[in-house]
Parts: C-alpha cells; structure tokens; sequence
C-alpha cells in the first residue's frame, strides 16, 4: 500500500513533484503506524493524499513557472472529496474515479504548460517585433535628417533668383524675334526685287554681249583703217616719221599745188582732219582699256554662258536668294517653335511655381514650420 500511495501522488512537475510525494509517503506511513484504522480508512486517506498532491504539484509547478516569466499563475480548483466511507464494494470503482481524475488534471496541466509555452513565444515575438521597430525607427529617424539637410538644399536653390533670370531672358529674346520677323517682309520684298532685276538683266546679255562684239570688231576695224592711211602717207612723202608728222607734210605737198583762194578753205579743212586724225589712236586706245575690257570681264564666254551669268546672276539666284528665302522661313519656324516650347511653357511653369511658393508659405504658417 506505501507503494501504490507513492505512485498514485507522483506527478512529474519540475523539481516540487518530488517533495510532495515524499510528503504524502510520509503522511500514509504515519497514519498506518500510529492508527489502526481500517482497509476504508486507508483507502481514504490514500484518495485523499493523491488528490492532494496531484492538484498541489500542479499549482506549485504553475506558479514557480509564473514567477520565472513574469505571467501570473493559472489555479485550478479541486472538488471537495466527499468523506463519507463508501462500502468495500465500491472501492475499485472509486479508485479507478480517481485515476481518471488524475489523468484530468494530468491534461489539464499538460493545457497549461502548453499556454505558458504559447506566451513564452508570443513574449519572444513581441520582443522581436519591438527589436525591430526600434530598428525601423533609427533608421526613419536617420532618414529624417537626411532628408533635412536635403529640404535646406532645395531651400537655398529656391532662394536662387532663376524665375526672374529666365524670364529676362525670355523677354529678350521675344524682343529680338519680334523685331527680326518685323523686318522680313521688307527683306522678302527686296529679294523678290532683286530677282526680277537679276532675271531682267540675264535676259539683256545677249544684247550686251552683240554690243561688246560689234565694239571689238569697230576697233579692230579703226586700227586697221589708221594703219593704212600711215602706210599711205609714209608712201606719199616718201618718208618714215610720226603719223601727224606725215600728215602735216602731205597737206604742205598739197597746198602748193592749190590756188590762193582755194588753199585757205583746204587749208581749214586740212586742220580739221588733222584734229580728228589725232584724237583717233588715243580713242582706239581708250575704247579697249575702258570699255572692252571690262565688257570682255563680265561679257566673255565661261564654261559655255556669259561670265556675268556665271559668276554672279547664277549664284545670286540658286544660292543667295534660296537660301535667303529658306532661311527666313527657318527664322518663322524658329519664332513660332520658340514660343510654342519655350516661352509659353516657362511662363506658364512659372506662374505654377509662384501658386506653389505661395501655397508653401501658407502651409508653413498655418503648421508653424
């Protein structure tokens, strides 16, 4: 019997299990040897003493495993045994209701180390989660001040004047488009001028250019003619000296042989002659240094059309007025492009940013920043 109360109060529950069976041990050894009592009696306090130690070891292991984690205890309460002494007959059915008692609060022990277990994790994840958002907080706060000194960065670039540089410039620019398109209707104007004189003219080389030939070929012609009449005056006085020279002397021959009254008249025509016959090798002279030569400059024949035409009307009208004429469409283009993508677009990106700083200065003031 010492033996079955030793098994029936033993429950395993840290180190206190062991103290109260010994206690109940000692309990029902004491009773056997200072009482005679009956086999009910022993079976009572045999009942009496595990039920006891059952629900006391299991409250005492609740409590020490509270203490340790801070998480107050869990109590059970144990029904109060009835004292009345059952017949012999029922003493197996009462001790087999106690094993199952046992077993019931073995469980709900069992249940409670399971709890103690759950809150211990839950403690450690709690903590964890408190670890971490600690973390998270350094790292929000480390954040923050980065991100202030980067608010006084933008602070000091919004102090920065650009709106009212880019709107100068804006304005300058606008200033000198306007008065440069202002001056391309007269530019186009004198262009379109340019042209129908440049095609007038084109149109009057041949013209010209019959000039020039017939030109040369009467000064050709005069030289030749000048030429023959020396030959025949240096045959007529029979001598080689300056054509004026020759022709003083022919007409001296001539006016001998004339009568008084005839010889005067002949002798003012004769001076006339003479004039002109001395103003005729400097005119020869003359027309080719300044009239056919500079005609023979522009007039003469290059690359199969006038020099002229190649080298002035034809460059003017395939490549200066071209060009011209694209490049002011391009300065149209340009204006109208400037306005459209950057005049408009900054003007209306700075009106913005004046409705920012604006709504920026009233939130600082109202949130006292």
């Amino acid at each position: 019997m010492k033996r079955l109360c030793v098994a029936l109060g033993t429950v395993a529950v840290n180190g206190s299990v062991e103290f109260l069976t010994a206690a109940g041990e000692c309990a029902m050894s004491d009773k056997l040897e200072n009482s005679a009592v009956s086999r009910r009696s022993f079976l009572r306090a045999l009942t009496v003493t595990a039920v006891a130690a059952t629900a006391t070891g299991a409250g005492a292991a609740l409590v020490n495993q509270s203490i340790n984690n801070n998480i107050p205890a869990t109590t059970f309460t144990t029904q109060t045994l009835n004292t009345h002494t059952p017949p012999p007959s029922d003493w197996l059915a009462e001790l087999a209701a106690l094993k199952a008692e046992n077993a019931r609060l073995q469980t709900e022990l069992a249940a409670a180390q399971r709890n103690l277990q759950a809150l211990q994790a839950s403690t450690n994840q709690s903590a964890t989660q408190t670890d971490t958002l600690m973390a998270q907080l350094d790292e929000a706060n480390q954040q923050i001040v980065v991100l202030s000194g980067l608010l006084a960065l933008y602070e000091q670039l919004d102090d920065l004047d650009v709106t009212g540089l880019a709107l100068a410039g804006l304005t300058a620019v606008s200033d000198a488009l306007t008065a440069l398109l202002a001056q391309i209707p007269s530019l186009e104007e004198g262009i379109t001028q340019a042209q129908a004189t440049l095609n007038e003219l084109d149109e009057q080389l041949p013209l010209l250019e019959n000039g020039r030939l017939w030109l040369q070929r009467q000064t050709e012609k005069l030289e030749t003619y000048f030429a023959d009449v020396t030959h025949m005056l240096e045959t007529a006085v029979e001598k080689a000296a300056p054509f004026l020279e020759l022709l003083n002397q022919w007409f001296a021959d001539i006016l001998k042989w004339l009568p008084f009254g005839l010889g005067q008249r002949a002798q003012q025509v004769m001076t006339a002659m003479t004039t002109l016959f001395t103003e005729l090798p400097p005119t020869i002279q003359g027309l080719g240094t300044n009239v056919a030569e500079p005609l023979d400059m522009w007039l003469a024949e290059q690359q199969g059309e006038p020099a002229l035409r190649h080298k002035l009307i034809r460059p003017l009208q395939e490549t200066i007025f071209t060009n011209t004429s694209a490049t002011l469409t391009q300065i149209q283009q340009v204006s109208e492009t400037y306005r459209k993508t950057l005049a408009e677009p900054v003007e209306t990106a700075v009106h913005q940013q004046q409705t920012i700083r604006q709504l920026i200065a009233a939130y600082r003031q109202q949130n006292g920043l």
